[in-house]
């Protein structure tokens, strides 16, 4: 969980600042925007497969955050 958190955070935190700043949202800092993440489920696969799924309401109006890897 710590790891997905912190590539959703590095992937994802400049769009969020950037997309929302016009909007009138103040900058959000990495440790803000892992904290708003929510998870909902994850999936393993036997092939190394993975998804973790996090609800981000604050985040992007709604929209999930889906962080997909393989071993």
């Amino acid at each position: 969980d710590k790891r997905t958190r912190d590539f959703a955070a590095k992937e994802l935190l400049a769009l969020k600042n950037e997309q929302w700043r016009d909007e009138g949202e103040s900058q959000m800092t990495a440790r803000q925007f892992k904290d708003t993440m929510r998870m909902t489920s994850i999936s393993a696969s036997p092939d190394g497969s993975f998804e973790f799924h996090y609800e981000a309401d604050d985040l992007f109006s709604d929209h999930a955050i889906l962080v997909k890897g393989r071993l």
